[in-house]
């Protein structure tokens, strides 16, 4: 509400108090002043600018009006309106305060909001009622302002002034809002029940708008049933039956009170944060988390995200703090959502502390769209891609579903020379869930992998990951086959997906057998389709497309028309998320190519769910196993290898592109058959042919 009235009420500049802007009016209607949006000159920080007219004011209006300047140097309190400045010349009277709005304006229709805003204007009558003997004799809308952060901050300091019995004669005799004893000027009373009574004119009008008569005060209106009869005790006539602020604050904070509420609550946990306990500091983020769609968003942003930023700079548990910074943020605007929590979250992603990368892990589809290129590639990527090699199993891979999120926002350079030898590297896990995840995860990257290697790449790792030992991971793997081929050249798919799928014609599992069947069966027909029309071959080995106008796109959708026309085609990896995996799917029901990558991976059964954050955290000890820079310098050798998954490998393990291919055409294969001949022929000239290298005549030992 404050940001709509204030971008509305923003003018053309006008002459003010030197070294500020004075902007337009936003109020004319309180009593000595007249309110208007500012700026200072030297910062173009926001301000309210409060001018007092001296032409058009009385001596003693005058008087009046520097008494409220006095007032507000001396007294500071959260709820008191924050003087910054003031200044006079013979025409005006110049009041600089903090950037705030007339209640009268900006009042919320949030329940939670004006709860607090009533709260916090109790306290602070009560602080001033008590702690400073003192009354402040002219209360109503007209004196409660609102700040960015919506809090409720009371001005209107013209009467202000030490109690005393004579103190009735100088107070203005307002019909409405001034009590019975001071407008008949009879009867004894205290400064207590004087702004009692103002504080219970300023419920009726928060409640039921603004009050004309004495008379509107005997009908509570829509007051609150738990608010209403603490009111209508304020509004007792007679002095001594009327209750006292804080007694009202008092019995509204009982437990079921009016003022124990949540939004109370954190408002005082905010103020409070510097003495609260760890216990209640979690508290506060778990509040802020769960409440997050009831807060509003000038809150958010003045109150609830600079007061997270702060104890994220200084908390321990940063991990805590992570999930109330992402739940704020989604209420700020971008520009700030950039400079206060980006930092927070590069930040994190250096830290060791396990609990604090897992909750970043988990949440990255949260604020992934919030990061640049450069941000993720230059300082995020660096640090992402330790977590490959921790010793911990849920941050390995949370790690691998991160980096597919994250691909939109990767260099080129950083997907194809560094991530692609890191999932090589998780496709050969001990961890069967791992290599599944690894398996999913290229079906991600696919489209941003670099089309002179990808047709290659990908036929590499899919085939290798056929041979795995685990159904989930074939699974997904045929999964990828069957979205991936739109990537791989007619060329590639005749040399090398076809001959590479050809020995899988024989597995003993039949399921995976009549999968294979399929795909091949498909394959050849699409091929050969493709050969018989020389534009269309020529235009596809140029390109091989990423869109739904490809050839590759065309052939899984006549693979799909043949089976199940009344089905929709598969969506491309780019923009399908990972399946929800059934716990069940019938042996018996018959698999079609048709129905996705969903079917083929899970034929064989559920695959295990990760465990949450908490569990996550509780198997991996909060202590890091990597210090000095924070994560550790493993050689990727010393990873933990499952055998039966090792030995499809050629030999080498730093990426796909070292893999053995199969094909006639090979050049790679060529030349590495004519040097092998070379070598030969020149041992044998040399006499050393079949000896081992470096033994000369010794014979080799059997």
């Amino acid at each position: 509400m404050f940001s709509k009235v204030s971008s509305y009420l923003w003018g053309q500049g006008s002459t003010g108090p030197p070294g500020y802007e004075m902007m337009d009016v936003i109020s004319d209607k309180l009593s000595l002043w007249i309110l208007h949006s500012g700026v200072k000159k030297q910062t173009k920080e926001e301000l309210s600018i409060f001018v007092c007219d001296l032409k058009t004011k009385s001596p003693s209006q005058i008087i009046f009006a520097k008494n409220t300047i006095q007032k507000l140097k001396t007294l500071k309190h959260p709820n008191i309106l924050r003087y910054i400045d003031s200044s006079e010349n013979p025409e005006f009277i110049f009041l600089i305060t903090e950037p705030v709005l007339p209640l009268s304006i900006a009042l919320n229709d949030s329940s939670i909001v004006n709860c607090y805003g009533i709260y916090s204007i109790a306290k602070v009558l009560a602080f001033l009622n008590e702690d400073c003997n003192s009354v402040v004799g002219d209360l109503g809308l007209k004196s409660l302002f609102v700040s960015p952060g919506l809090d409720w901050k009371l001005g209107g300091f013209e009467y202000f002034s030490k109690f005393s019995p004579e103190l009735l004669e100088t107070l203005p005799k307002n019909e409405v809002f001034s009590p019975p004893e001071v407008t008949n000027s009879t009867g004894r009373t205290t400064q207590h029940l004087i702004d009692a009574w103002g504080l219970g004119c300023i419920v009726w009008e928060v409640h039921n708008g603004a009050l004309s008569r004495p008379g509107q005060l005997k009908n509570l209106g829509t007051i609150p049933s738990q608010l209403a009869s603490l009111t209508s005790h304020l509004l007792n006539p007679r002095p001594g039956n009327r209750l006292s602020i804080r007694a009202f604050l008092e019995r509204g904070e009982e437990p079921e009170g009016y003022f124990n509420s949540w939004y109370v609550k954190v408002n005082k946990w905010i103020e409070e944060i510097q003495i609260l306990s760890a216990d209640q500091r979690q508290t506060l983020y778990e509040t802020i988390t769960d409440k997050s769609d009831w807060l509003e968003p000038g809150f958010c942003r003045h109150k609830a995200l600079p007061m997270l930023v702060h104890a994220f700079d200084f908390c321990a548990a940063q991990s805590l703090v992570l999930q109330p910074l992402l739940k704020i943020g989604c209420k700020v605007e971008e520009s700030e959502y950039q400079t206060k929590i980006v930092p927070c979250l590069v930040k994190m992603f250096v830290s060791p502390d396990r609990a604090t990368r897992i909750s970043l892990l988990q949440t990255i589809s949260s604020y992934v769209a919030f990061l640049t290129t450069d941000v993720v590639s230059n300082q995020i990527y660096p640090h992402l891609v330790h977590g490959f090699n921790d010793t911990s199993i849920p941050i390995r891979e949370h790690t691998i579903q991160a980096v597919g999120v994250l691909a939109p926002k990767l260099s080129s350079a950083l997907i194809n020379q560094n991530l692609l030898k890191c999932l090589a590297k998780s496709q050969m896990d001990a961890q069967p869930g791992i290599r599944y995840k690894t398996n999913l995860c290229l079906g991600k990257l696919a489209p941003f992998l670099d089309k002179s290697t990808r047709s290659k790449v990908l036929c590499s790792a899919y085939t290798r990951g056929l041979k795995d030992t685990d159904t989930h991971a074939r699974g997904a793997c045929l999964s990828g086959l069957q979205e991936g081929t739109r990537y791989v050249t007619a060329n590639d798919m005749a040399n090398l997906v076809i001959p590479s799928l050809s020995p899988y014609l024989l597995d003993p599992d039949e399921t995976f057998r009549d999968r294979i069947t399929e795909i091949i069966t498909h394959l050849v027909q699409t091929v050969s389709s493709l050969a018989g029309d020389p534009e269309a071959l020529k235009q596809q080995t140029i390109d091989t497309g990423v869109g739904d106008n490809t050839w590759a796109s065309w052939a899984i959708g006549s693979i799909s028309g043949l089976y199940n026309k009344s089905k929709p085609v598969a969506p491309s990896s780019d923009t399908q998320t990972e399946p929800q995996i059934p716990t069940e799917i019938p042996k018996d029901e018959p698999i079609k190519l048709s129905q996705g990558p969903l079917k083929l991976a899970t034929h064989y059964g559920a695959m295990p769910i990760n465990n949450e954050v908490k569990e996550a955290s509780n198997e991996a000890d909060s202590a890091s196993d990597y210090e000095g820079d924070g994560w550790g310098n493993d050689d990727w050798q010393s990873m933990p290898v499952d055998k039966s998954v090792t030995k499809v490998a050629s030999g080498k393990a730093d990426g796909w592109e070292d893999f053995e291919v199969v094909g006639k055409d090979n050049e790679i294969e060529r030349k590495r058959k004519e040097r092998k001949l070379r070598n030969q022929l020149a041992r044998e000239k040399r006499g050393t042919a079949g000896k081992p290298k470096g033994m000369g005549g010794v014979k080799k030992c059997d």
